[in-house]
């Protein structure tokens, strides 16, 4: 999620949100307007959503993009894969020499296995009524 596919995702969710929030389709320019991004970039993130069965076109003239599912049945997991993106925060090389014994290899491996968990334990609806905020504690 941290490489390049970041700003994919990104902006992916806020057109997901807006798509959420509308009651009627929206059309891609309306959706690039309001989002503040460039219609070709946003036709290139709703292509990959529609492949993806996140959205769908309708046709005519009060179409536009609509969901697929509910906002609560999509979870950020579903958009990260979109764009095959790797989750990992850090990925160590199997050929590392230090591989078999490397404490830091444990810890990456914990934490890359909490982010997979939070992306797939909230969806979308979590996000617009803001209910990630419980999920940590810091201290």
């Amino acid at each position: 999620m941290f490489g390049k596919c970041q700003k994919d995702i990104r902006y992916s969710v806020r057109i997901l949100i807006r798509l959420s929030l509308e009651e009627k389709p929206i059309n891609s320019k309306a959706i690039s307007e309001l989002e503040n991004i460039s219609r070709k970039y946003a036709m290139k993130l709703l292509f990959y959503l529609k492949e993806a069965n996140l959205v769908k076109t309708i046709r005519g003239k009060n179409g536009g993009y609509t969901l697929v599912k509910d906002p609560h049945e999509i979870y950020l997991i579903d958009i990260t894969r979109t764009f095959k993106s790797n989750i990992e925060i850090v990925s160590c090389p199997k050929d590392c020499p230090n591989h078999n014994f490397c404490k830091a290899r444990k810890f990456w491996k914990w934490l890359n296995k909490e982010v997979f968990k939070l992306l797939s334990s909230t969806s979308l609806k979590d996000i617009i009524d803001g209910n990630f905020k419980n999920y940590f504690s810091f201290q």
